[in-house]
């Protein structure tokens, strides 16, 4: 039985979906920083606040994105090529920083972070080994329509 790639990245498509769409959702409402009032200065809860709503917002454009994409795969070979590229880079980017960066550690300070982001390092590595294996099923796909 010959594995359907077509069949496959649709329906990686469709988990970045729900993925970006629950990250989204999270990102957005700033459940992240609910309890680090009494903790951080306003300055900083402010700040953390404007980077989650941004990326939240970025978060709910890739969930229509990967929603838009799974429509018509090959209609957006293009895209999703480019898209593929993407993932391996920021693949290498999480894993970099999972390298050099102790979070698990840094988060340990807060009670909220630390219930929101456990083992965050292995969530890094992680997210990088999905984002790897989209990558890899892009490329196989792309290879078997040439």
């Amino acid at each position: 039985m010959k594995l359907n790639i077509a069949k496959l990245l649709k329906i990686e498509l469709v988990i970045g979906v729900c993925f970006f769409g629950l990250l989204g959702i999270i990102q957005l409402s700033n459940i992240r920083l609910s309890e680090v009032g009494g903790i951080w200065v306003d300055s900083a809860r402010a700040y953390g606040s404007l980077i989650g709503i941004l990326f939240g917002s970025f978060s709910a454009l890739l969930a229509i994105l990967c929603f838009e994409l799974s429509q018509d795969i090959n209609k957006y070979q293009r895209v999703i090529k480019l898209t593929a590229i993407w993932a391996a880079l920021h693949a290498l980017l999480e894993i970099w920083l999972s390298s050099v960066t102790n979070y698990s550690l840094i988060f340990n300070i807060s009670p909220a972070l630390r219930v929101w982001i456990p083992a965050y390092n292995l969530n890094l590595y992680f997210e990088a080994i999905l984002l790897l294996t989209y990558t890899l099923t892009v490329f196989i796909w792309l290879k078997q329509n040439e």
